[in-house]
């Protein structure tokens, strides 16, 4: 079976109810990106912060999530919702997307907040859905698809994040499919219908 076959075949599948997110509900397994003094990035009991203080030129401090698709087709549909706090005034934008980092693209490109938004002790939830211009594969490079950051000072914190085919997203539930056991059992029991034929995914 081709790699766009078994892709569309899969991304029928998940859809609405099914988180791609890798552990989304720990967000146990990242990648950090323009760690340096003044910058703290982590997460701690599910919640992502990034703190960027005293920096006097673009940095682009966050982090990257991985998802279960190799790669997203044009013309599908992806949501993208979360929920954040402003813990310190901004000086440029929060932004999230979804980025080849090794030729340096991306797409799904969302501005969060900008300086303009107040300091929040309550939860904001944020979504966005955007259709998908170009088939677009994530790369090899040294980052995760899914990209949060903070383009220059700021401090921010995320929590229950959700990416999912289609255009819109349930509630946060921790992600229906989260760990390559539950996708492959899942996966696994789909194989064993009439007339549908899947790649068996393999433990990465």
């Amino acid at each position: 079976m081709s790699s766009s076959i078994f892709q569309t075949e899969v991304g029928n599948f998940f859809v609405s109810d099914n988180n791609l997110i890798v552990n989304s509900e720990t967000l146990d397994k990242y990648t950090l990106v323009g760690q340096r003094s003044g910058v703290s990035l982590g997460p701690q009991n599910g919640i992502f912060a990034i703190n960027a203080v005293g920096l006097t030129s673009f940095n682009w401090s966050g982090f990257t999530l991985p998802i279960y698709v190799p790669k997203i087709l044009k013309g599908e549909v992806y949501t993208i919702s979360f929920k954040y706090k402003i813990k310190r005034k901004l000086d440029h934008e929060f932004r999230v997307a979804i980025k080849n980092h090794f030729k340096n693209k991306a797409v799904l490109h969302k501005v969060v907040a900008n300086p303009s938004d107040p300091i929040s002790s309550d939860w904001i939830e944020f979504q966005a859905t955007s259709t998908m211009s170009e088939d677009f594969d994530f790369g090899t490079g040294n980052g995760y698809p899914l990209y949060f950051y903070l383009v220059k000072n700021g401090y921010v914190e995320i929590k229950e994040p959700i990416l999912v085919r289609g255009s819109r997203s349930s509630s946060y539930n921790q992600a229906n499919l989260t760990t390559p056991t539950k996708l492959q059992r899942t996966l696994s029991n789909w194989q064993r219908m009439p007339k549908l034929k899947l790649f068996r995914w393999q433990n990465r």
